[in-house]
């Protein structure tokens, strides 16, 4: 049984996506999840878990069924809350 510690944050972001142009493709809802990577950062008793780091990153172009369905399942199964944002 795996320790439920994390916290799975649930986002939209455009595409093409690139994590060193944020400006340009971000979206808010990822924007935010970006803001509490950095509170993270800045305090570590900020009680923020990141489930996204748990597991190799899931954008990298693999095949649906085989790769990243089952890197997600994982992220999900070992949080503990999921924080969904769905800013328009």
């Amino acid at each position: 049984m795996s320790y439920k510690n994390g916290n799975y944050c649930a986002f939209y972001v455009k595409e093409p996506f690139s994590t060193s142009n944020l400006g340009a493709n971000s979206t808010k809802d990822f924007m935010y999840y970006n803001m509490l990577q950095a509170w993270k950062g800045s305090d570590k008793n900020f009680p923020f878990n990141d489930s996204h780091n748990k597991t190799y990153n899931v954008r990298d172009g693999s095949d649906w069924e085989k790769t990243l369905k089952p890197r997600l399942r994982m992220r999900l199964n070992n949080s503990k809350n999921i924080i969904f944002f769905s800013v328009q």
